[in-house]
């Protein structure tokens, strides 16, 4: 799930635009502050949200297994105090 870094939009990978800009061209007032943390209890909720909005529902169907996504192991990608993108994960073994 990727959100737009000007409006804050969700959008899925098939909308998103990726350009190879080599060093020398890259602009250096281009450089967007963000951090990555674990999840809180309220980034969950967002996290949550985001899910459902892209995939239209809570749960996801992976390996045969379903997963409640903002119950699992989760970082978030925050950019001035906004998700802007989230990884989860579940150990198979």
């Amino acid at each position: 799930m990727y959100k737009c870094h000007i409006c804050g939009r969700a959008i899925c990978a098939k909308h998103t635009k990726f350009t190879i800009t080599c060093i020398n061209c890259a602009s250096k007032d281009e450089k967007i502050d963000f951090s990555i943390r674990e999840a809180t209890v309220k980034d969950r909720e967002v996290i949550g949200g985001i899910v459902k909005n892209f995939w239209g529902e809570d749960v996801q169907l992976t390996f045969g297994k379903k997963f409640l996504v903002k119950k699992l192991p989760v970082f978030a990608a925050v950019v001035d105090g906004n998700i802007v993108g989230f990884i989860s994960y579940y150990n198979l073994n």
